[in-house]
């Protein structure tokens, strides 16, 4: 009577069960479903009737008792369909899979308009045949993708008919299945906010907020992360995005706001994923599908050469090498414990290249020391050309493994850092290279150009300077700008935000410690350098003390403001901060435009624009030069913090050197630096007499590309 009763959903599961558990499949050209009701059925009032009835009024499906028994069921061919789709078996995989053959030769059959016959359609689709002896046993274990339909309304849920046989050894079936129905419910949720919007329930502003709410909460929404956990990369990514989306939008009179429709930037990371993840799911279940037709193979799999294995491959020819060197070189008797010995040199040799050390070891025999440095120039050309070989493939675009592009980039870092210490210890053996000639007459222009614009030195920083609040609040925020879009944060990371907080709660203490520190620290502590990659080229990132960042941060903003005041800088100097870069550009093009006989062409003259590249300028700079330049303009303590900050140790994992030559781009301090050095370079070039002439007088400067007269023009 409970059945009798039950909703819809319980009947059509009780039914399905029952056909599955009872069901044989007959017919030779067109398969008929005869379900068979035991003695044992009889007892609960479960008839052969009662189905009968329930499927044709509940279902619309005609089933016909079989002409000599009244225990017999039978579906007729053109119901057979409608059953598959409407109510399916359960509990008997061949009878599951047979259905589905038949959903796919109905579908074959209406989609080419032809009359193809069941049995022509299994031979067609290379799948062994059934009978009625042994329904698909070999397809016994096989798996079902799903079948959704999508419905336009969105309080349905999708119709799936899956079935995954639990199976001990069925790795990637329940993988294929739960990801396929995830994928489709995100899919399903994207296609009704189309549908709503179509039915004109919601407006375009509306489906674009729902896009982006969609994109970003893709793990409330779906359980696609529980079947690959790696998702939550693109779900993290999603999240930072919308932080970052909000952070910029709700500001100012929008301020909570309504939503923001900017749904493309997660729309793609999205569609990435799915660029990635489509061939995944159909390469498992193809093997999936071949294991279950062909059985495990596990014999006589040939190992593919990965990377890793052509690596090891070298190394082990190459130890083979050595010991049959060894052999060669050694008597009998005193082989067997010296090569052990021998190799463990070789591999400590290695590192010893790697890390740029000089590798001796005393009292070794001459002809082993050989052999070993003979080796490890071998395989050092080896892991050098296979460096270059892969970049130039990343830089090609080729498709790059991972990893491979990670140990790429940390190889070219150490080959950069190996030619960067034999620059600065070329330096200390031959520098100088600017000679005291150069040097003075460098020093000199700075000094005469500084005097003919009456430029007062900007001081040490004062106790009590008023504008210091509002500049460490400058350099905290800039600081922490870097920050609002990481997800994760290393301990350092986690180190200087701590601080920058606690900057921002007690400003006066920092202020204190800032200036004790400009006034008293010489000594610093080591930088890290890594490269970042941007496959087309590396970035070097520069890792500093977080202590001393802050105070690196403090003084760039007060320098550039000081500066600024005192107007240290020439007007030629650009970009500025006397005017945003769009109305640089339009300054640009008034003052070609005014320039005396610029557009004058009656002889076939033109006019030109002459265009020089300093190469290499950052590395070139002299440490010692430097200080003297900038205690002209700047105050000598905070001149020598400044050259003495560059004058550190660099680390990559364990290679170490000490910066004595050239600048150290990651320094908050850094660009002010370089903009003064550039504009020394600019007068070197230009000459006292021409500068003097573009800048004009100290009390009326000429604006950008403004002269006093056309003559000086």
């Amino acid at each position: 009577q409970a059945i009798h009763d039950a909703p819809m959903s319980v009947q059509r599961e009780f039914i399905a069960a029952w056909w599955g558990g009872r069901c044989v499949l007959a017919g030779k050209d067109v398969p008929d479903f005869v379900a068979r009701i035991g003695k044992d059925c009889r007892k609960p009032g479960v008839s052969a009737e009662w189905i009968q009835h329930t499927l044709d009024t509940v279902f619309g499906i005609s089933a016909e008792c079989v002409a000599d028994s009244s225990d017999e069921l039978r579906l007729t061919p053109d119901s057979l369909v409608t059953f598959t789709e409407k109510v399916g078996v359960r509990y008997n995989s061949s009878i599951q899979i047979s259905l589905d053959l038949v959903r796919r030769w109905s579908r074959y059959c209406t989609q080419t308009s032809t009359k193809t016959g069941f049995a022509e359609f299994v031979q067609m689709i290379r799948l062994p045949q059934s009978s009625q002896t042994a329904p698909h046993t070999a397809l016994q274990t096989s798996v079902l993708v799903p079948i959704a339909s999508i419905t336009d309304d969105p309080t349905k849920h999708m119709v799936y008919d899956i079935t995954v046989p639990q199976h001990e050894n069925f790795v990637a079936g329940t993988i294929v299945v739960h990801n396929c129905r995830e994928i489709l419910r995100l899919t399903k949720l994207i296609v009704d906010s189309h549908v709503q919007y179509r039915l004109g329930n919601v407006d375009a502003f509306q489906l674009a907020d729902g896009l982006q709410y969609l994109f970003a909460h893709v793990g409330q929404l779906t359980g696609m992360y529980r079947y690959k956990y790696r998702l939550m990369r693109q779900i993290r990514a999603c999240k930072d995005l919308k932080h970052l989306i909000y952070y910029r939008f709700n500001t100012g009179p929008v301020s909570k706001g309504p939503g923001v429709g900017f749904w493309a930037p997660g729309w793609r990371v999205w569609l990435f994923f799915l660029r990635g993840i489509v061939p995944l799911l159909e390469r498992w279940l193809g093997n999936l599908l071949a294991r279950q037709f062909e059985g495990r193979n596990s014999k006589g799999v040939v190992k593919s050469l990965t990377k890793q294995r052509v690596d090891s491959h070298y190394d082990l020819e190459l130890r083979a090498a050595v010991m049959h060197d060894i052999l060669d070189m050694m008597p009998e008797g005193i082989r067997g414990n010296k090569s052990k010995v021998i190799l463990q040199h070789l591999s400590e040799a290695w590192r010893c290249y790697k890390a740029n050390i000089p590798w001796q070891v005393p009292g070794m025999p001459k002809p082993i020391e050989n052999m070993i440095l003979r080796y490890v120039k071998s395989k050092a050309d080896w892991w050098t050309s296979v460096a270059h070989y892969n970049r130039e493939r990343i830089r090609r675009g080729a498709t790059v493994d991972k990893a491979i592009a990670r140990r790429n980039c940390g190889r070219l870092t150490r080959l950069w850092l190996k030619s960067e210490q034999e620059r600065q210890r070329n330096y200390l053996k031959d520098g100088p290279y600017v000679s005291a000639e150069e040097a003075v007459a460098i020093y000199t222009t700075a000094v005469h150009w500084l005097e003919s614009r009456r430029f007062s030195p900007i001081p040490f920083p004062p106790l009590s300077y008023k504008h210091d609040p509002k500049l460490l609040i400058l350099a905290l925020e800039r600081l922490r700008e870097s920050y609002s879009v990481q997800g994760h944060v290393n301990s350092s990371q986690r180190e200087e935000l701590g601080l920058i907080e606690q900057a921002f709660d007690s400003p006066h203490e920092t202020l204190n410690r800032i200036k004790r520190l400009l006034l008293t620290q010489r000594a610093f502590k080591e930088v890290g350098i890594e490269f970042m990659d941007m496959y087309s080229h590396l970035v070097p990132v520069f890792d500093v003390e977080p202590l001393e960042k802050i105070t690196d941060a403090y003084l760039d903003q007060y320098l550039w403001y000081e500066a600024d005041k005192r107007r240290l800088w020439a007007p030629w100097v650009k970009p500025a901060d006397s005017e945003p870069p769009p109305l640089l550009v339009y300054k640009w093009c008034q003052g070609v435009n005014n320039l005396d006989g610029a557009w004058d062409v009656d002889s076939g003259e033109c006019t030109v624009m002459l265009e020089a590249r300093l190469a290499r300028v950052f590395e070139k700079i002299d440490l010692t030069l430097l200080n003297r330049l900038l205690r002209l303009v700047l105050d000598h303590n905070l001149a020598d913090y400044m050259t003495a900050k560059n004058n550190v140790g660099i680390s990559f994992k364990d290679m170490n050197h000490v910066n004595t030559y050239g600048l150290i781009r990651g320094l908050q301090f850094a660009p002010f630096i370089f903009q003064y050095y550039g504009m020394i370079i600019d007068l070197l070039i230009l000459g006292l007499q021409r500068a003097s002439e573009m800048a004009g007088a100290p009390n009326m400067p000429n604006d950008f590309l403004q002269f006093r007269d056309v003559e000086t023009e």
